[in-house]
């Protein structure tokens, strides 16, 4: 190496703060580079089991789901209750999440065979892409420079620095921004790299994988099996209940909850003429075309509202749809959720679906009482508890935290349901 390249003992030593330093100063550090998380999602995934050679129903993939088993109870105590030496690296949750998993990783590299966890890695750079360069075996094989690795840090905070403030600003144009963001970084790092290294880079990603492969036979089972379920007032007839226009600060009686009103009237009308021209049974199209007829008028809503006032309205309303958010396009965008987590998803839909659909066949002729409506009211919420926790196997950290980030300060729900005497509680106060 030149003198101006990381020597071995420099990359072991740069390594070895990466996963385990002991940072003495009272500031923490402005950056920190960690292993990259997602190898703990990746081996989970069916498409990526079988380029392994590894049977889904095998034993080899039982002891695999045995050790990673415990990963987010980990995850989630170190998160709460850092040990000594994670208080004293101060590493922030993205960078406790990689170093978690980093030692999770170590432990399933012994689980495989050398070939089949050398394909995993490259299937996690490839993921990952330019930014994988950081990653410490990457940084070692294209043997990064000190001023490079500099140049790529200060690249990579002022990025997501700009990328926290078009987030927080809002927008109709902010995801197109983040767009242009990602472009621009990823041009960043081909004017870092040299073409040697960037030819480097793309030999040790190996032969292209297509991480998103959608799972078609698990979607056509739940299109079939799922009721059709569309939305008739959408975003509208949401804003038009009573806490939510308290929440968003908007008076019953003024003249933009007569215009409101009106456009929800013209969108249920148009929803319901667009789909008496469908096939009943055909749920892919239904949601489609509710799809589209809720954009047209979610965009007339936005002009009637404050960006402060619209932006609101979308989190109350992913936070009442819970998982089901996860189907919304702009949350589908933002999250940056694949066609294999799409096709998990839908799937825990289905599971969720049916186990809820049992519950209500065992106690439909109990409904009429009070004690019988409460258990099942119960029992549905074990059923949702259950669906979370699933949850967290397909999304990311990273994309559970953008998720929470999304949804915003919580909103009181039970605000939004009718009480069994036909009352309604009394909207919140809100400051």
């Amino acid at each position: 190496m030149g003198g101006n390249q990381l020597s071995m003992q420099n990359l072991a030593l740069f390594t070895l703060l990466m996963t385990a330093a002991v940072v003495t100063s009272q500031e923490p550090p402005k950056d920190k580079l960690v292993p990259l998380p997602g190898m703990i999602s990746l081996i989970v995934r069916e498409p990526v089991q079988r380029e392994l050679g590894i049977e889904s129903d095998s034993p080899e993939m039982e002891n695999i789901r045995r050790l990673i088993k415990p990963f987010s109870t980990v995850l989630n105590q170190r998160l709460n209750n850092p040990t000594e030496e994670d208080k004293a690296e101060r590493l922030n949750a993205q960078q406790l999440y990689g170093k978690v998993e980093a030692e999770f990783v170590l432990e399933l590299k012994k689980l495989l065979m050398p070939e089949q966890f050398a394909r995993l890695e490259q299937i996690h750079w490839q993921r990952w892409g330019l930014q994988a360069v950081i990653d410490p075996v990457v940084l070692n094989e294209l043997e990064i420079t000190e001023d490079q690795l500099a140049k790529l840090s200060a690249m990579k905070n002022d990025i997501e620095s700009r990328r926290k403030e078009i987030r927080a600003d809002g927008g109709t144009n902010k995801n197109a921004k983040i767009q242009e963001l990602d472009a621009e970084r990823n041009g960043k790092y081909v004017e870092i790299l040299t073409p040697l290294q960037l030819a480097k880079f793309e030999r040790l990603k190996g032969k292209p994988f297509e991480l998103s492969e959608p799972n078609a036979a698990t979607a056509n089972a739940t299109a079939q099996v799922l009721p059709i379920r569309t939305r008739p007032g959408g975003l509208m007839a949401f804003a038009l209940k009573d806490p939510i226009l308290k929440e968003l600060g908007i008076e019953k009686d003024s003249p933009v909850v007569a215009e409101i009103r009106e456009l929800s009237e013209a969108h249920t009308a148009e929803l319901q003429k667009e789909l008496r021209k469908l096939n009943p049974v055909d749920r892919v199209k239904a949601q489609a075309t509710e799809t589209k007829v809720h954009r047209q008028y979610e965009v007339e809503l936005e002009k009637l509202l404050t960006p402060e006032q619209f932006t609101r309205l979308k989190q109350i309303h992913w936070q009442q749809l819970g998982v089901s958010a996860l189907n919304d396009a702009e949350v589908v965008y933002e999250l940056e959720i694949t066609n294999e987590q799409k096709s998990q998803l839908a799937a825990l839909e289905l599971e969720m679906f049916q186990k809820i659909r049992e519950l209500m066949n065992l106690t439909s002729d109990r409904f009429d009482g009070l004690a019988a409506s409460q258990e099942f009211q119960k029992q549905v919420q074990a059923v949702r508890t259950e669906q979370e926790k699933k949850l967290e196997q397909i999304l990311t950290q990273e994309q559970r935290e953008l998720f929470a980030e999304l949804k915003g300060k919580p909103f009181d729900l039970q605000f939004l349901r009718t009480q069994p005497t036909g009352r309604q509680r009394p909207a919140p106060d809100r400051q």
